[in-house]
């Protein structure tokens, strides 16, 4: 029996303003209405806006989930990932900005591949900078 895996959708532009956080919560709400269990990433790590966009408060974010998984003390996704809605859930930037930075992109693809088996799609809203970043520390670390 095989195992469904989410469907990876990244939102992404050079340029910030360009509407990247708009699309991802349009695509986001279309999803909702079509009842499948969707999750929304920001990656914009220095400056994401999602969990604010949605009026989302609760001080979970990537940088915990992350700083907890490299110090063994990581339970389950749900105790970082907010609930907007019965389709809808958020994993959120880091509410502190300098924290971006200090998150390593093997704990960004730990997490994705988690992910993958849990929803049914993946909605991923970052800016190249954050891609480009990434893509150099895998390679060097």
């Amino acid at each position: 029996m095989a195992l469904n895996k989410a469907k990876v959708i990244t939102v992404t532009s050079v340029k910030g303003g360009t509407g990247k956080t708009t699309t991802v919560l349009n695509l986001a709400g279309f999803l909702s209405a079509m009842k499948l269990r969707t999750i929304i990433v920001d990656l914009d790590l220095y400056s994401g806006s999602v969990a604010a966009m949605l009026n989302i408060n609760d001080g979970s974010d990537i940088y915990t989930l992350c700083e907890d998984y490299m110090n063994n003390r990581f339970n389950q996704f749900s105790d970082y990932v907010a609930k907007y809605n019965d389709y809808i859930d958020v994993l959120a930037a880091p509410v502190d900005p300098r924290n971006g930075s200090k998150i390593k992109a093997k704990y960004i693809s730990i997490i994705l591949s988690r992910l993958v088996l849990q929803y049914d799609v993946i909605l991923i809203d970052t800016i190249m900078k954050t891609i480009v970043n990434q893509m150099l520390k895998m390679r060097w670390e």
